[in-house]
């Protein structure tokens, strides 16, 4: 706890007494305007115009590129080749069932997906724009 000696005490109190008894003026008319203005010249620039450029293209073309040539790729294998994929999947799964216990499995995604919306909420606070408000 915060405790103030008397020597504080005595230095708020003469603080408190000089506040008190200054005389008050009232605000100059032209106050209000001028922090108004002042404000209105603090606007940021308006924002540039929208334009994609060969970047916002060419990564998109090349992401539906590749999962159209996985697609042809999956397409052209043997039937015997595919059902055998899903059964070592089934087969990895089972090992895995029998090294982790499951119950850890549900708490540890619950952890996963907490840390990564505190992650993602964090960087939204981070990173947003600041707002100013007058407020009357």
């Amino acid at each position: 706890m915060n405790r103030w000696s008397e020597h504080d005490q005595a230095a708020f109190a003469e603080v408190d007494a000089a506040l008190r008894s200054a005389p008050i003026t009232p605000t100059p008319p032209t106050l209000a305007p001028t922090v108004l203005a002042r404000l209105r010249a603090l606007a940021p620039a308006p924002l540039p115009p929208f334009r994609l450029t060969w970047l916002d293209v060419a990564i998109p073309a090349f992401i539906a590129g590749m999962a159209g040539l996985m697609y042809l790729m999956w397409l052209s294998l043997p039937r015997y080749a595919t059902q055998q994929f899903f059964v070592s999947v089934q087969v990895q799964w089972l090992i895995f069932s029998q090294r982790v216990p499951l119950a850890l499995l549900g708490p540890g995604l619950l952890l996963g997906v907490g840390l990564a919306l505190a992650a993602g909420l964090t960087a939204v606070l981070i990173f947003r724009e600041p707002r100013y408000t007058l407020s009357r």
